[in-house]
Formats: C-alpha cells, structure tokens, sequence
C-alpha cells in the first residue's frame, strides 16, 4: 500500500493590488517592478512608536534567513509601505531603512499618493488604518498591523494579521510559494 501525503501548497486568496509608488530611493516602485518574484508586505509609518518597531523587526529578520530559504530560485523582495506620505519622505524612508538595516536591492520601503494608498493598503490588501482625528492630531495613525505574501504572479497566498508573527511559518510559507 502506497501512503499519499498531500501536497501542501497555500491557498490562492486574491489578486494584489496595482500600485505605482516611490521608494526610499525617489525611485518609482510599481507592481508589475515585483512581478516574477516572492514578496512580503507590510504597512506602517516611519513616526510610528508601537506597534511598529516590532514589524520592521520582523522584516530585519526575514531579510536576515532569506539566503538560508530554499526558495527554488525565485527571488525574495520585502516592501514596506507607508501610510504617511505627508511625512514619510524619501528621505524619512531611508532614515527608516537604515535604522532597520534595509538592503535596497531586498527591501523597499514605499510610500504615495494618500487616495492611492487607502484604495492599494485599505482595499486591494485589506489593511485597516485611519489618521487619528484629535484637536491634538501629532499625526499618528490607528491600524492593525498586517504581513501580506504574495507570489510571483501577483496572487495574495497569505495573510498575517499581527505585529510579530511566527518567523518560522513565515519561512515554510515563502518556501511553499
């Protein structure tokens, strides 16, 4: 008797929104620029004290097991986009990069139009995040933190809706991709 294991492979859930932003580079980042490739998203703002320090953490570290990942050839790209384009400038972003230890040639860090942004982050990955409205407003935002992996061919194939999550599920995960 022949046991069959079955085939694990993650589920197809949506197709990733389209965007044309500028990374920290001022450089344009469109998504077609990700086609063909592994990519991890994330959403915060640079000015952000909790829980963002934990996402870039997280992406520092997937940064970090990426050259041990069998990843079967397909190349791995990281993006972070940012939600505050009134103050995350290009400059901000590499300041944001640097603090993090970002490769640019990996990891991206992205920010554009606000309208662009609530249809790309809000509605095509369905990430939820306001602009505080205070009379104080110091410009900080309410969201739930959110991983999003998506394939080469532009599907979403899983998403995290934490500020920490597993590293090692997210290793299996880009590796079944």
């Amino acid at each position: 008797f022949a046991v069959f294991k079955p085939v694990l492979v993650l589920p197809r859930m949506d197709l990733a929104p389209g965007f044309n932003f500028v990374d920290q580079n001022d450089a344009q980042l469109t998504n077609e620029d990700l086609r063909g490739r592994i990519v991890l998203y994330n959403f915060t703002y640079t000015a952000c004290a909790t829980p963002c320090p934990e996402t870039g953490a997280v992406m520092r570290a997937v940064q970090d097991q990426l050259p041990a990942m069998n990843t079967q050839g397909l190349p791995v790209e990281l993006v972070t986009l940012s939600f505050d384009p009134e103050r995350d400038s290009a400059e901000q972003l590499r300041t944001y990069a640097a603090r993090f230890g970002a490769q640019p040639d990996r990891w991206h860090l992205a920010t554009g139009d606000m309208t662009l942004l609530k249809y790309v982050i809000g509605g095509g990955f369905g990430v939820y995040y306001q602009a505080k409205a205070a009379p104080d407003d110091d410009g900080a935002f309410t969201f739930d933190p959110a991983f999003v992996l998506v394939d080469g061919a532009g599907i979403v194939r899983a998403k995290y809706r934490t500020a920490t999550p597993d590293l090692a599920i997210l290793q299996r995960d880009i590796e079944l991709v």
